[in-house]
């Protein structure tokens, strides 16, 4: 912050004894802190020649830290002239950095920075210090303020963000548990219709065998009886033995199959061939 507040002193002083170039310099929006902030910084040490630089260090030890405004004023007026046909900001800028560095007259130097820039008295300079470094605390405030403002605002979008990733995700989930739940309904429900219509067919399937069943055994029975009336009033005994091996057979389809005898259908037809 110091350093800011002696470019505001700096440009105040460009002000009072550079009118015209301070005018060109706020028409061009050229800032000259661009340029200066590094004189002060380095106290000029990487802008002019070693011989210059040595020289203006002699007058800062010896008179204190006017002789830095005394030396950038200086620089400024020796060409103010030329300057002031600059239309760009960054050609003027870049011009004033070309003459610094090719600055070996340095007393010419110095006869312009004690005589040319004329009274130029620490009082001067602490007021036009102590008149911006008010605006400079002010200004760097509301930079404070403003980057923990940004600071506030990315960390609430982060976290906002965060929230809408985790609540999309428990989102997501619940949908797809809902979409797995529906697909095991719906299986379970297919599985359902094909047990019961697997059920019907094979109930449909044994009550057709059964019935089947029975309908040959009532034909096979009705046969039998008729062939015995054929056989009976013809061979006597022999029908008479036949009647009761079918009598015999027929207790035994009663009894639940607990004798075993040929068919009586297969028995009438052998006779029957016996008889042809």
């Amino acid at each position: 912050m110091g350093c800011q507040v002696e470019m505001k002193a700096l440009d105040e002083l460009i002000g009072q004894k550079l009118p015209r170039l301070a005018a060109h310099l706020t028409a061009l929006e050229a800032d000259v802190s661009i340029l200066a902030t590094d004189w002060y910084l380095t106290l000029f040490a990487t802008s002019m020649p070693a011989e210059t630089v040595a020289r203006v260090w002699d007058g800062l030890f010896n008179e204190g830290p006017k002789v830095l405004f005394r030396t950038a004023l200086a620089l400024l007026q020796a060409q103010e002239e030329q300057l002031l046909r600059f239309d760009s900001a960054g050609e003027l800028l870049m011009a004033v950095r070309q003459h610094a560095t090719t600055m070996h007259d340095r007393d010419r130097l110095m006869h312009t920075a004690f005589e040319g820039v004329g009274s130029l008295p620490m009082a001067t300079i602490e007021r036009y210090r102590d008149q911006r470094a008010a605006e400079v605390e002010a200004a760097v405030r509301d930079r404070r303020v403003m980057c923990n403002r940004q600071g506030l605002k990315n960390t609430l979008e982060t976290s906002q963000k965060q929230h809408n990733n985790s609540s999309m995700e428990a989102v997501d989930e619940q949908l797809e548990g809902m979409n797995i739940n529906e697909q095991l309904n719906e299986l379970g429900k297919q599985a359902g219709v094909l047990s019961k219509q697997a059920a019907s067919n094979i109930k449909k399937g044994f009550g057709s065998f059964m019935a089947g069943a029975k309908e040959l055994s009532a034909k096979a029975q009705a046969e039998i009886n008729k062939r015995t009336s054929k056989t009976g009033s013809s061979g006597g005994a022999a029908g008479e033995e036949h009647q009761h091996a079918a009598t015999a057979e027929g207790h035994g389809r009663v009894a639940g199959k607990q004798v075993q005898h040929p068919p009586p259908y297969a028995q009438a037809m052998a006779e029957e061939d016996e008889l042809m």
